[in-house]
């Protein structure tokens, strides 16, 4: 058994300390794109890493929640490229040249093994993301999201909306973890999180 969506959107709110109806929102607009499978009640689908690696992405690419397709279908194309990019990956995220940050982002939440503290930051004004990797208070490698190819209607958009106050937002690995644990307890125990959770946790804040 896996978690529902509702209990996704629990956890991001509280690792990621954003409002519950705010990141109800994002994941809304996802399912309508079809990006996030729909269902509601017995037929709600079982989150996925995929899901929270969309939504860890749209809440970094974007503060508004309208944008989220958007910006999800500008950034999760984002690959990873060997000159801006140094050290050494952890496996679990199967890190290499062309790797995109959407694929790097559901290798971590899928892992069964932790290692490499990491730091995720998306850059909305220039299109860019970056993944850093920790090992005893030092950075160990660093993976740098960019798009290859640009078409002329990306390049066009980019430059209308790289001036102005700069957006940056990181998630540190103390965030992500939160997100990441019940999924690979999921898997090691077998039964869904909304199993592990005490009686009292369950739905909260819906």
């Amino acid at each position: 058994m896996d978690m529902k969506s509702a209990t996704l959107i629990d956890l991001l709110a509280e690792a990621y300390k954003i409002e519950r109806k705010t990141i109800a929102l994002y994941d809304r607009h996802l399912k309508e794109a079809g990006y996030i499978p729909k269902g509601r009640g017995r037929h709600a689908p079982a989150a996925r890493p995929e899901d929270a690696a969309l939504l860890t992405l749209a809440l970094l690419a974007t503060d508004k929640p309208a944008k989220a397709v958007q910006r999800v279908e500008r950034f999760r194309g984002l690959q990873c490229v060997a000159d801006r990019s140094s050290g050494a990956f952890p496996d679990a995220y199967n890190i290499q040249e062309g790797t995109t940050i959407e694929d790097a982002l559901t290798a971590f939440f899928a892992s069964d093994i932790y290692d490499g503290s990491p730091y995720v930051e998306v850059h909305e004004n220039a299109r860019t993301a970056r993944i850093e990797f920790f090992g005893q208070g030092e950075i160990i490698g660093k993976a740098f999201f960019r798009t290859v190819d640009k078409t002329e209607a990306q390049l066009e958009q980019d430059r209308r909306e790289l001036l102005g106050i700069r957006q940056m937002r990181g998630l540190a690995s103390s965030e992500l973890l939160r997100v990441h644990v019940p999924f690979y307890l999921e898997r090691r125990e077998g039964v869904s999180w909304e199993e592990m959770l005490p009686a009292s946790e369950q739905g909260e804040g819906r």
